[in-house]
């Protein structure tokens, strides 16, 4: 008995316990600081209405952003920036007139014509040489109605009028090099409109937002809303622009990219800035508060704010003109509204992974389409109805691309169809455009002999007599007018 105590009072001694209760209370003071260090980011930082508002819309920009991005990644664009690009283009025309509606006129032969048209195209493009070659004819069944070609050399384009004029027309272009710009210009550009708005937003005062609950409703749904709105008058929106512009002008690698993209030098670019502030900083002198206001809203919901819906509204007196835009479960609407009345309205609702539905309203007119998009074939069935006068039109914008061989050689093909009816009437009119496409990387590209050139701002009588001459000579195009002309 006497050593089971002894165990239990070395067990109880006061010093063998406590570095397990030190312990105990450390981790237990770290988990409580972590706790109120995340309250305090939560309720103080992330919560703030400034910061939930720059939020929502930094993140509908990133959405924008990338879906620019997005058009230049494919791998035709991604070759042109150091091989050439060449591609054929035809489009062929179909008109149908229901015959009732031409019984007794002449219009049978003006179609007919219309029919015979074709358009073909073929041109290459070298952006790292900063050349290229189109040549457009527009043909009449077999034989050339209009034949032309455009051609970049050496700081100008020049147009060659084939069959109609002995020399080429030069236009000298002074921002010839952005023609050619490839993705890294695009990146360029990215960057530089991020870097304004940010500049613009960051420079928004925190305790101008003011911040309400509201409940809205999207997509038939109602939903609690935190709506942070800032408001600007004519001499806050030159504050704000005032800030925006002394800190792009502190800002090189802005500079640098925008004088880049906008083919001027960096001393340049930097000068006009500076005139800019010094513009808005002798407005910003005589301005003094207005009626007119601008209101920019976010509604936001759930834990992490998202954003939900935005508003613009403009107030004048007793006058509100706004526009929404709402992004909710798959469902994207945009609204305009004039005192309370929908002017506009358009909704896309997501209705599968590749579905999707769009309905627009404006005044009388409303507009329909179901598209159904994938890698390589994208449809569109649209639908257009003026109740006034039950007009309606409807068809279908059907496109394919195919990889023929990667990196060589791709294909496309349009299909676009127009078919237009009134009241009980269907399909008194229809047309259907085919387009066929061809491209190849890497082909070779071959410009003219450019010996004679004549600047368009130098074109004489002569010159002039001398192509009007050629066209008279043109028998296809005469004839295909005087049928035309005839017709009406």
């Amino acid at each position: 008995m006497e050593e089971q105590e002894n165990v239990q009072n070395e067990n109880s001694v006061p010093g063998l316990q406590q570095p397990g209760r030190k312990k105990v209370g450390i981790i237990v003071g770290i988990v409580v600081a972590i706790i109120a260090i995340l309250c305090i980011i939560y309720f103080v930082v992330l919560n703030s209405p400034k910061n939930v508002f720059l939020k929502a819309i930094n993140h509908e920009y990133q959405r924008l952003d990338n879906k620019l991005a997005n058009l230049s990644d494919n791998d035709i664009f991604q070759k042109s920036k150091d091989k050439t690009v060449s591609t054929n283009y035809k489009l062929d025309f179909d008109m149908n007139v229901k015959d009732d509606l031409l019984s007794g006129s002449d219009y049978a032969k003006m179609i007919d014509e219309i029919n015979q048209l074709n358009l073909e195209m073929n041109g290459t493009m070298d952006r790292k040489n900063k050349t290229f070659a189109y040549t457009v004819a527009l043909n009449h069944d077999n034989d050339h109605l209009i034949d032309f070609g455009v051609y970049a050399k050496e700081k100008s384009i020049y147009l060659e009028l084939k069959n109609l004029f002995s020399k080429y027309i030069e236009f000298p272009i002074e921002e010839y090099d952005e023609m050619f710009e490839s993705n890294t210009s695009t990146n360029d550009s990215r960057y530089v409109l991020k870097t304004i708005k940010n500049a613009f937003l960051d420079n928004l005062d925190k305790k101008d937002f003011v911040q309400t609950k509201e409940r809205i409703e999207l997509n038939g749904k109602s939903i609690h809303t935190k709506k942070i709105t800032y408001s600007f008058n004519q001499k806050k929106a030159l504050e704000v622009t005032q800030k925006a512009l002394e800190d792009l002008k502190g800002n090189h690698k802005f500079i640098k990219k925008a004088a880049t993209i906008t083919g001027k030098k960096e001393s340049e670019y930097k000068e006009e800035l500076n005139d800019s502030l010094k513009e808005v900083q002798t407005e910003l002198k005589n301005t003094t508060d207005d009626k007119e206001t601008i209101e920019i809203s976010v509604y936001a919901t759930g834990l992490f704010h998202n954003g939900v819906k935005y508003e613009i509204a403009i107030k004048e007196d007793n006058e509100t003109m706004l526009l929404s835009y709402s992004n909710y479960k798959d469902v994207i609407q945009i609204d305009a509204l004039e005192d309370s009345n929908k002017i506009f309205t358009a909704k896309v609702t997501k209705e599968s992974k590749n579905h999707y539905k769009t309905i627009a309203t404006m005044n009388t007119l409303q507009f329909e389409m179901t598209s159904v998009l994938s890698k390589e074939k994208n449809t569109h069935d649209y639908k257009i109805v003026e109740s006034q006068s039950d007009m309606t039109i409807s068809g279908a914008i059907t496109t394919e691309n195919k990889t023929v061989k990667r990196n060589k050689e791709y294909s496309g093909n349009i299909i676009i169809t127009c078919n237009m009816g009134v009241q009980d009437q269907k399909d008194i009119i229809k047309f259907k455009v085919n387009g066929k496409s061809n491209t190849k990387i890497g082909e070779k590209l071959t410009l003219p002999t450019i010996d004679k050139s004549v600047e368009y701002k130098e074109i004489s009588e002569n010159d002039y007599y001398e192509i009007m001459n050629n066209l008279s000579k043109n028998e296809t195009l005469m004839n295909f007018i005087a049928n035309i002309s005839g017709s009406i």
